[in-house]
């Protein structure tokens, strides 16, 4: 009877070693849109229940191009369809500041407010440029008056764009990750990332093309 509790205990002890082993690792990337010039995949990630997001786009264009549409001049980007507004709060640099941001989510969420700190580099040998956000200590705009039925959201968002060695030929890769708080359930969320994005990413993509067209 002992021997059988300890084989029991042991077997036990195992399984949670390797429940253990993989919510410490993310997942394998799972493909959500496939396209030519778009790929959008998600996956887990330790300790969350939301899903982290990432896509690569494929410009025939010129990076110069594309970085213009990456503005931070506390408007919402026009390819950002669901950004209804974004404020400078803070300044330190021309390449970092602290934003605030409302998002417009889709019914029935509740919209999403997030404070986020901007730092954006240029790495001139490998022709990439990155900007990431972060949550931000700051926990309101103090000049700003918010809407109490906006929902603190945080997210940890990379783009970064490539200057291939073809000529006009530009890479984004974006990863994303976002704590969404409130009370929806994180299955909704998660169903909706790689769709909202994909709407986001062609717009971006139309704007490109509308642009060097213009050129």
């Amino acid at each position: 009877m002992i021997k059988n509790v300890f084989t029991i205990a042991a077997v036990i002890t195992v399984q949670l070693a390797v429940i253990k082993s993989a919510i410490a690792e993310p997942s394998q990337w799972q493909v959500k849109v496939e396209e030519p010039d778009l790929v959008i995949s998600t996956r887990t990630v330790p300790h969350s229940q939301h899903l982290e997001v990432q896509a690569t786009v494929n410009f025939q264009a010129p990076l110069n191009t594309i970085k213009a549409f990456f503005t931070a001049d506390g408007e919402c980007w026009k390819w950002q369809l669901r950004c209804s507004r974004t404020n400078i709060i803070d300044s330190t640099s021309e390449s970092e500041k602290t934003i605030y941001v409302v998002v417009d989510m889709p019914w029935p969420i509740d919209d999403r407010d997030f404070v986020l700190n901007s730092t954006y580099s240029e790495d001139q040998t490998n022709n990439r440029l990155t900007l990431t956000l972060v949550p931000s200590e700051i926990q309101a705009p103090s000049e700003t008056q918010v809407p109490s039925d906006l929902v603190r959201a945080y997210s940890t968002i990379t783009y970064e764009l490539t200057r291939q060695t073809e000529d006009n030929h530009t890479t984004l890769n974006v990863t994303m990750h976002t704590e969404f708080g409130g009370s929806t359930p994180s299955s909704l969320t998660n169903s909706l990332l790689h769709k909202e994005l994909k709407k986001d990413l062609t717009k971006l993509m139309q704007l490109v093309r509308s642009a060097k067209a213009n050129q």
